[in-house]
């Protein structure tokens, strides 16, 4: 992707999401558009849906069923455009809900930090891997001994994207 030009991206894949001290795994769909500044940089928009499946936990008085995360971001994406093969990392912020069956439903500010790498089929159609993770930074900052407790997605998704 260069200057001006813009790319749409679907994105699909194995998702993990920590919430209640529990980790259940489940799936994720993401859209991403980016819009080139110059051949290096881009805006970068990112919606994500998850649902995974979760077993009760009886002792901790913990309900069974799905919990399913929606997130909103917007930020940047750094591309190392080497002709066919692309590799970028994206720093964005945005809106994090995370519901279902889980002690507390949140709905807060998050932020997400995605490495991947595209192979350019041609000049306007791409493949690729994606590694996103996303956290709530007010509960690092409130607690940050606490990293493990504090609910955290991490997905790895297959992509496709197309440039025009």
């Amino acid at each position: 992707m260069g200057e001006d030009e813009t790319q749409v991206a679907l994105e699909l894949g194995p998702s993990w999401l920590a919430a209640d001290g529990r980790v259940p795994w489940g799936s994720a769909v993401v859209l991403e558009g980016r819009r080139g500044l110059t051949d290096a940089w881009a805006l970068t928009f990112r919606g994500h849906l998850s649902r995974h499946g979760i077993d009760a936990d009886a002792t901790a008085h913990l309900p069974g069923g799905a919990v399913e995360s929606y997130a909103a971001m917007a930020g940047a994406t750094y591309a190392l455009d080497n002709l066919r093969v692309v590799p970028y990392v994206e720093v964005l912020v945005g809106y994090l809900t995370i519901t279902g069956d889980v002690r507390a439903k949140r709905h807060q500010i998050g932020a997400q930090a995605v490495a991947g790498g595209e192979y350019m089929v041609d000049r306007r159609i791409a493949v690729g891997l994606s590694a996103g993770y996303i956290y709530a930074p007010v509960d690092l900052i409130g607690n940050a001994m606490s990293l493990g407790s504090n609910p955290y997605y991490f997905s790895l998704s297959a992509r496709v994207g197309w440039t025009f």
